[in-house]
């Protein structure tokens, strides 16, 4: 399914129009802005599928569905080869309710996460395999795992993934705010 893009901005407002959006890899369109209209309900999970975006939830919340039951209820990456091109993700919140995973990076560089919660997760609430992901404004709480988990994809133990948490806006509640798999590095700079 095709969603309308104007001028490289998709504005939505449901889950459909989001997982739609998302996996709308193969046309050609890079540097896609996604902002969303409203807060979302997630019925099934969104898998990007492309590099070249930014996801900008307008201080809006991502949330799942009682019914959600798939692992994650979002994921940058989805495996795919190649996924150079920044992707960002900004002024957004995640809300699990405690059904589904966070924020899973699978595989992508050059990903930023600017003032981003994490909550309620069944897992950890950022997970960064195979990925290098800088952050800032980072709000993790509640989530099972922990706020982040560094470490290799499990089908991929040869490439290492790196975090970066700049700036002292942060706040990972967790009793185990970042841990770190393997070789993996995760480095925090907490100066202004």
């Amino acid at each position: 399914e095709n969603w309308p893009v104007f001028d490289g901005l998709a504005t939505v407002s449901t889950s459909d129009a989001l997982v739609a959006l998302a996996a709308n890899k193969d046309k050609g369109k890079n540097n896609i802005r996604i902002n969303l209209a409203s807060d979302i309900i997630l019925t099934a999970p969104v898998l990007f599928t492309q590099t070249g975006m930014t996801l900008d939830g307008k201080g809006k919340t991502l949330s799942v569905a009682d019914d959600f039951a798939d692992n994650y209820s979002v994921v940058l990456g989805n495996g795919n080869a190649n996924l150079a091109e920044a992707f960002t993700v900004k002024n957004l919140t995640l809300d699990n309710g405690e059904k589904a995973k966070g924020l899973n990076v699978y595989k992508m560089t050059k990903v930023t996460l600017e003032n981003v919660t994490l909550k309620n997760s069944a897992g950890a609430g950022l997970v960064v395999n195979s990925s290098d992901v800088t952050a800032s404004g980072l709000v993790t709480e509640n989530n099972v795992s922990g706020g982040v988990n560094v470490g290799p994809a499990a089908s991929d133990e040869t490439n290492n993934s790196s975090f970066t948490l700049l700036g002292s806006d942060n706040n990972l509640q967790e009793e185990d705010p970042i841990y770190v798999d393997k070789n993996d590095v995760a480095l925090i700079d907490a100066g202004d």
